[in-house]
């Protein structure tokens, strides 16, 4: 009957809508791999990096973190810091914490809690803290077309979202539970280059939130500049790392991540 055509009509443009409109946004950063190659390519080159160590992986899953339903953890890839018999593992993701979890936070007292983190997980025994020599060496942290999901033009590019070698401090999510430790690094870290381009720190968040509720890709790399610079730091609070700059152990920058 004509009222049934209808309704079933109805019923199929709107199912179309729900299910074509979260396809519409993944496509738009899902490239082709060897554009993103390319792309690579050319940075490695504009940076002067052509030896350095890389690392690809791909954000496409987010989950909400155990017991914490304001705070929401990417799939994590496994990427060995080290090299050769060195074997630096660790797993790393992304994390998006809400206005809500920053709020209690602070409340614990707990100041260094970043909106958006790198974080670096690694088994550890017991509840100790991350070894030194198990600490990865200093890297770039890059992210391709990082917000196209937030609507603007395809930039073709990677953009740079962290330089630990510009970081003060860092965080161990991890401190306090048993069987690992890690680091995080707030994102776009301090003098991040994708802030030269107009990257700001909401607009970063919003592409990421897009991509998170959309269930799109991010593709990211993590550079290590050869020869290696190794990570350090001392625990200023419960969580928070101050990071050691400079062969004399002072900061090379601020670090602030403000």
């Amino acid at each position: 009957p004509p009222a049934i055509e209808l309704i079933a009509k109805s019923l199929t443009s709107e199912s179309l809508i729900m299910s074509t409109e979260p396809e519409a946004k993944r496509q738009r950063t899902d490239a082709d791999p060897a554009e993103r190659q390319v792309a690579l390519s050319k940075l490695k080159e504009s940076l002067g990096l052509k030896d350095c160590s890389c690392h690809e992986f791909t954000v496409d899953s987010w989950a909400a973190a155990e017991g914490c339903v304001d705070e929401h953890h990417s799939n994590s890839t496994e990427i060995n810091f080290g090299s050769g018999a060195d074997k630096r593992l660790f797993q790393v993701r992304l994390a998006r914490h809400s206005s809500a979890a920053l709020e209690a936070a602070e409340e614990n007292g707990d100041f260094d809690l970043a909106p958006l983190e790198v974080q670096l997980i690694a088994a550890v025994p017991g509840e100790g803290d991350l070894p030194a020599a198990s600490w990865p060496p200093q890297f770039q942290l890059f992210a391709f077309e990082c917000v196209a999901a937030a609507g603007r033009a395809h930039s073709g590019n990677f953009e740079e979202l962290l330089d630990t070698s510009k970081m003060s401090f860092a965080r161990d999510p991890q401190r306090g539970k048993s069987g690992s430790a890690g680091l995080a690094f707030a994102l776009p870290g301090s003098g991040a280059g994708c802030e030269r381009v107009g990257v700001s720190h909401e607009l970063l968040h919003q592409s990421v939130d897009e991509l998170r509720k959309s269930r799109g890709q991010m593709h990211l790399a993590v550079l290590i500049p050869q020869p290696e610079t190794q990570l350090s730091g001392t625990f200023v609070t419960e969580k928070g790392i101050r990071l050691n700059q400079g062969a004399d152990g002072s900061s090379s920058s601020d670090g602030s991540d403000e």
